[in-house]
């Protein structure tokens, strides 16, 4: 079995974007009780499921009979024997989303929080086939 994590940078940067809108957002509105406290349990959760992200990061599970996406500990999303084939649809037009699924599946594993390349190098490694292969 091959795993591929996903790139910690990429979860640190949502994260820590996240965290700074909030502090700023906190700072700002100091004089008023209410939204420090609102902004203030904000800023408590995101540093807490910051934490839990990075304690508990999502990963591919690659053998030769199935891919299996397991994120944090849940039941994890398998694709079945296939040729495997990267989709991309575009949220708002500009920003596009990648999903690996294989021909005749309905299921769908997100690859944005993963190098692409390294996810093709271990699935050919385990005798997985890419569309245009």
């Amino acid at each position: 079995m091959t795993l591929v994590p996903e790139r910690s940078r990429r979860v640190d940067v949502l994260w820590g974007f996240l965290t700074l809108v909030l502090a700023v957002a906190l700072v700002r509105g100091a004089g008023s009780i209410a939204v420090v406290g609102v902004f203030g349990v904000l800023l408590a959760v995101t540093l807490a499921g910051w934490v839990w992200f990075r304690r508990h990061p999502a990963r591919l599970e690659i053998t030769p009979e199935a891919i299996v996406f397991r994120h944090r500990g849940q039941a994890g999303l398998t694709l079945t024997p296939g040729t495997l084939a990267v989709r991309q649809t575009l949220l708002g037009g500009s920003d596009r989303l990648l999903f690996l699924t294989t021909s005749g599946s309905k299921e769908a594993i997100p690859l944005q929080m993963f190098d692409l390349e390294q996810v093709r190098t271990a699935c050919r490694g385990a005798g997985w086939r890419f569309e245009g292969d």
